[in-house]
């Protein structure tokens, strides 16, 4: 992920350091993200929605499916916590920095650190 656009807060590299082996061997990417998916990859994005924040999968291969609302940003981080601590190589959980910046006019990075979420 692309750090200055992208905050990975919970789960492992494991799904991008697979993704990039599989493509630079010559791998298709969509065949790529299928293999892993079938193997139990996923990844939570938090989305800012109309009403607050919501946890939904990051990948069409789920239908971008909602797992779960939140009441806050903190509130959404803890839940994805929660969900990438049942499977933590194969889970991770993200949000866009401009999603989180944009809406609350604070800096992603730093409520995360603040908050104690390892990064």
């Amino acid at each position: 992920m692309n750090a200055r656009h992208f905050i990975q807060f919970a789960g492992s590299a494991a799904y991008e350091t697979e993704i990039a082996r599989q493509v630079a061997g010559g791998v298709d990417l969509c065949a790529a993200q299928e293999d892993l998916s079938a193997l139990g990859y996923r990844g939570l994005e938090l989305v800012r929605t109309a009403t607050d924040w919501s946890l939904r999968f990051d990948s069409g291969l789920q239908g971008w499916s909602i797992y779960a609302r939140a009441q806050g940003f903190a509130d959404a981080v803890e839940q994805a916590r929660a969900w990438v601590a049942a499977d933590e190589l194969r889970r991770r959980a993200w949000v866009r920095v401009s999603a989180f910046s944009r809406e609350t006019g604070a800096d992603a990075m730093k409520f995360l650190k603040d908050n104690e979420v390892e990064l």
